[in-house]
């Protein structure tokens, strides 16, 4: 997996249907299409989604805190 795709950073945190996620990885060109992979912050239940729309809805909030914060 890619570290970055564009602006779009692994551990950054984004918002999709609501929820606010990690971004664990990016796969930019696989063979299902461009894939995100993340990771809920609250319930820590991951799931893949299309990068493309990720993309559309994307807030970006920042890296995940290093300190457990």
């Amino acid at each position: 997996m890619n570290r970055t795709a564009g602006t779009m950073n692994r551990d950054d945190l984004v918002s999709h249907h609501g929820r606010l996620y990690f971004v664990r990885g990016v796969d930019p060109a696989g063979v299902f299409g461009a894939r995100a992979y993340l990771e809920d912050a609250e319930t820590r239940e991951q799931k893949t989604v299309p990068l493309q729309e990720l993309r559309r809805r994307r807030r970006l909030y920042g890296p995940e805190p290093r300190d457990g914060r």
